[in-house]
């Protein structure tokens, strides 16, 4: 027999995991940081590599848990982004490319250092409700879920792909600047969970600035905001942020930059 297509050995394996952690940013690292965390909210400054970061973390995770990685985003457009930045990152690395069906990858991972086989592992890329999620599930990642339409269905979905104990669920997202009212902000701010409480306030009472390294609230969501100046304070340094408020208004920068909701009103004010 040939050698399986998609082979990632285990010892490729601590390769990728070498490479990935030598070119983290400060922000970067703390998500890695919080990557065992069974429930991530992020909402994050746009173009600070949040996609590049989350397309490498859940293929590795994928590697070394052995759990499938069920990625839920807007189009075709950013499935092929995500799976070229897999692609690329093992192409450069291995000099092969993976192959692909359907949105789907499937990975061999060879044997441990017991000689027992590893069994394959799959990394699926769906686009918002156009599918069904019967039989899957796995570690589930939504990008860009402010943006995301009909999104209280995802969420639903996202919690019933990843109910076991032992899968994540991920979201990342700058804010629209552009529908502010979006069906993910009571998940954000925590009222939806206040509603499924029957009207009972839960303390969601977060200061903003304590959200900077990323704080754990009363429904078990650790939740976090990284605008473009907490990137630069983590020596990130690939954009001009001053020519970025000349190209946009002060209300567009401020929601897709410094994650500022037009409702805001002052620096203290929780995550709402």
């Amino acid at each position: 027999m040939g050698q399986p297509k998609n082979l990632i050995t285990p010892s490729m394996v601590t390769l990728l995991r070498a490479d990935f952690e030598a070119n983290l940013y400060g922000h970067q690292k703390r998500w890695a940081e919080a990557s065992w965390r069974r429930s991530r909210m992020i909402v994050e400054a746009r173009q600070i590599g949040a996609t590049w970061y989350f397309a490498r973390e859940r293929f590795l995770a994928a590697l070394e848990t052995g759990k499938d990685q069920i990625f839920i985003v807007r189009s075709h457009t950013d499935r092929k982004i995500l799976l070229g930045i897999i692609r690329s990152w093992v192409a450069r690395l291995f000099g092969f490319g993976l192959h692909d069906s359907f949105g789907e990858v499937t990975v061999a991972r060879g044997k441990d250092d017991a000689g027992a086989q590893l069994p394959p592992v799959s990394i699926t890329f769906r686009e918002g409700i156009k599918w069904h999620p019967v039989g899957y599930h796995g570690d589930v990642i939504v990008q860009d879920f402010f943006w995301m339409d009909d999104f209280a269905t995802v969420f639903k979905w996202a919690e019933a792909l990843a109910w076991q104990s032992r899968f994540t669920m991920t979201f990342y997202s700058a804010i629209n600047d552009r529908d502010q009212n979006h069906e993910a902000r009571p998940i954000w701010t925590g009222a939806a969970c206040n509603l499924e409480f029957l009207g009972k306030a839960l303390p969601f009472d977060t200061p903003r600035n304590w959200l900077r390294d990323g704080y754990s609230d009363v429904d078990g969501f650790w939740r976090q905001i990284v605008t473009i100046e907490d990137a630069e304070a983590g020596g990130f340094d690939l954009v001009d942020k001053e020519a970025l408020r000349e190209a946009y208004s002060p209300e567009e920068f401020d929601a897709l930059f410094m994650c500022k909701f037009s409702d805001e009103v002052s620096e203290g004010q929780r995550h709402v």
